[in-house]
């Protein structure tokens, strides 16, 4: 699994699947699986911090600066959710106040965010291939 973590988001994963008290979780009963698939994960970004810079990342090495700079064409313009925190904020409305939308409403929602996840999940893709191409 690829991904591209800020220092705040990956302790953030390490705290959802290590908490000092589960009990205290959302869903405590996904520790384990959780806590599985970190192992996982391999985070590019200090790939990317270390070894490669474009002007147009401007300072900031977020998956919304270095995408369009190393992989034409592709970027989050275009969509509707266009950062992480909306489309958590998208999830966490679907997942616990759906029921209070109508049908329509709740699949228009949910049609966004599965654009912003594929998205998100192309472009760790294609940003590995890029990588892979630089080196």
């Amino acid at each position: 699994m690829l991904i591209l973590l800020p220092p705040s988001e990956s302790k953030a994963n390490r705290r959802r699947g290590r908490p000092a008290d589960p009990s205290t979780w959302s869903f405590p009963e996904l520790a384990p699986q959780l806590t599985k698939l970190r192992k996982r994960f391999v985070d590019l970004l200090p790939i990317v911090r270390n070894y490669v810079y474009h002007p147009a990342f401007g300072g900031s090495f977020s998956i919304k600066k270095v995408l369009p700079a190393l992989v034409s064409g592709l970027s989050y313009d275009d969509l509707e959710v266009q950062d992480g925190g909306t489309a958590s904020a998208l999830l966490e409305e679907l997942l616990l106040h759906g029921d209070k939308l109508d049908n329509a409403e709740r699949e228009a929602r949910r049609t966004k965010l599965l654009a912003y996840c594929e998205r998100d999940t192309w472009a760790m893709v294609r940003l590995f291939e890029r990588l892979r191409e630089l080196r």
